[in-house]
């Protein structure tokens, strides 16, 4: 079962270019605790972004990913203290309550209008770094954060898909130290890259014939059905 959510989640993150960790997060969480399934999905999430980077037809914005990942490299370790430190019931609701928050104010159309672009890139990247590190899901700032600016889906893809996998790179050093890590786990993520990969061939295929609207609404729908599931999780 676990690897079908993989799968599953896979897809997404093939179609939507995020969404792995969103999707596969609360389902893993039916069977395990967060501090086993966040560093789980750490890892099978980077191995999937090496497999991405190469899909890029796109070269990032360098500038705008270097303020994103100086400013969630901040943000990871204090993410990481959280995950530790916190009761698994109480991350996975504040967690939930995150998501279904962020997808409403992304099917809003919410813009970030205060502050200059540089503010808005350091306080996007920090709330996605401290996403990252106490539940693996950085996405959701960074989502509404690039909303603010006009872009296609092959940049905004290489924008997303590098920072997602330079900021999974820092935070594994950081789940190591904190004990996190066990080499059963490592096994664990070789297999379930396996069945991610599969999932996200399937995703591709479904990402260059969406279009840009409905690729929106999906990206808003991911992150609210995700934020539901990991709060009834809470109940399991």
């Amino acid at each position: 079962m676990v690897y079908l959510f993989l799968f599953i989640a896979g897809a997404v993150q093939g179609a939507a270019n995020f969404g792995f960790v969103l999707i596969a997060l609360p389902l893993l969480g039916l069977f395990m605790p967060l501090k086993v399934a966040v560093p789980l999905l750490t890892l099978v999430g980077l191995f999937l972004g090496t497999a991405q980077l190469f899909q890029i037809r796109k070269k990032p914005d360098v500038k705008m990913v270097s303020l994103l990942l100086i400013s969630g490299m901040v943000g990871v370790p204090l993410g990481t203290w959280i995950l530790v430190a916190f009761d698994d019931a109480v991350l996975k609701g504040i967690v939930g309550l995150v998501l279904v928050a962020a997808a409403v104010l992304l099917a809003k159309g919410y813009r970030v209008r205060r502050g200059g672009k540089m503010l808005h890139m350091v306080t996007g990247g920090f709330l996605s770094g401290l996403l990252k590190g106490a539940a693996a899901i950085g996405g959701p700032p960074i989502v509404i954060l690039l909303s603010n600016y006009d872009m296609d889906k092959q940049t905004y893809r290489a924008n997303i898909v590098t920072y997602f996998f330079l900021i999974g790179v820092f935070a594994i050093p950081n789940y190591v130290q904190a004990g996190l890590f066990s080499q059963a786990m490592f096994f664990q993520s070789i297999r379930g890259f396996g069945a991610a990969a599969a999932g996200l061939v399937v995703g591709n295929l479904i990402f260059k014939r969406i279009d840009e609207m409905k690729f929106k609404r999906m990206t808003y729908g991911i992150v609210m059905v995700s934020g539901v599931m990991t709060i009834l999780s809470v109940w399991n």
